[in-house]
């Protein structure tokens, strides 16, 4: 699942609101719970890619002169790339 910011953890993807899927830091980022899928989102930099077992993050600062992070996702196997 490709999302801005992330999901609220416990709660369906139908019940969850436009603002978390746009804004939401906590609880989600701090949670290590099974989200149904993989989350893949930026909006809270990190300095390099971050891959938990349940969220994928690629936002390494490129707006603040970092670099510009995504994820190659083939074969079930995930790399990433940086400019």
């Amino acid at each position: 699942m490709l999302v801005h910011a992330s999901i609220r953890p416990g709660v369906t993807l139908e019940n969850q609101t436009t603002h978390d899927l746009l804004w939401i830091h906590e609880p989600s980022l701090g949670s290590d719970a099974n989200l149904g899928d993989i989350v893949v989102h930026d909006r809270t930099p990190v300095t390099a890619p971050l891959l938990r077992a349940n969220r994928i993050a690629l936002d390494t600062g490129a707006y603040f002169g970092g670099d510009l992070t995504c994820a190659v996702l083939e074969n079930h196997r995930i790399s990433f790339l940086q400019a």
